[in-house]
């Protein structure tokens, strides 16, 4: 296969789901709407919590059928081992992509919307700002507390450590003027750090929209500016009136 008839991946391809609208003919505003679902550390919480009682039901299950119905012990001990091991992998990857909640941004040229679990919030992107990650506020205080469990069952033989959900949890954060404000909460640093990442490459893609030499333009004609005075320019902010 010839390179030159592949096609190129977009920078929008991929998690999380970005909807690219521009160009539009009809006169639609310019917009990439991004809108990540994810857990955070509650859903996390919960998710563990079900595969453990899921993988703990089927091993009674299977243990109460080989004892039910007579089955040789081999049998027995192959459903007691392959049922619970084949539901706790089934609920380890897929119960993180079922229970999630979802977040939604729009950037334009000219502003980002955040829109919240109350309120929508619209930022003026001329203004200096920029995003970044921040630890969960109750991390720390969640490591004090298992160090010293863990402690307290230092060489015991049934000793674990347990699971950091704070810990491993990320604010996505819109920086404005100096001011920060949260826009997600996000368990997984590999998952905090996609959704920031295309959060930049919007903004940036934004920023060569409104043109000055900002920004990375995606195409040659986004490394122009448009002209003042364009009286046929739509209005692309009137549903965040």
């Amino acid at each position: 296969m010839d390179v030159a008839d592949l096609k190129a991946r977009t920078p929008f391809e991929g998690f999380p789901r970005t909807i690219v609208l521009e160009d539009c003919d009809d006169g639609a505003p310019i917009k990439h709407i991004v809108t990540p679902r994810f857990q955070g550390p509650w859903l996390a919480r919960v998710s563990d919590l079900i595969k453990w009682t899921l993988s703990i039901a089927t091993a009674g299950g299977a243990l109460y059928a080989g004892l039910h119905y007579d089955a040789p012990a081999w049998a027995t001990m192959t459903g007691l081992v392959a049922a619970p091991s084949a539901t706790f992998a089934a609920s380890h990857f897929g119960l993180p992509k079922i229970i999630t909640r979802s977040g939604r941004v729009i950037f334009t040229p000219e502003h980002f919307v955040h829109f919240g679990l109350i309120k929508v919030h619209k930022f003026d992107r001329s203004l200096p700002h920029s995003f970044a990650l921040f630890n969960h506020h109750k991390a720390e205080r969640e490591e004090e507390r298992l160090s010293f469990k863990e402690s307290k069952r230092a060489g015991k033989w049934w000793a674990w450590s347990p699971k950091r959900y704070y810990g491993n949890s990320y604010y996505v954060a819109f920086q404005y003027m100096g001011q920060r404000h949260d826009l997600m909460v996000v368990h997984k640093h590999k998952i905090a750090a996609q959704i920031l990442a295309r959060l930049k490459a919007c903004d940036d893609a934004m920023e060569a929209k409104v043109g000055g030499g900002r920004g990375q333009a995606l195409k040659p004609e986004d490394e122009w500016s448009d002209q003042p005075g364009n009286l046929d320019s739509p209005d692309l902010f009137g549903e965040f009136a």
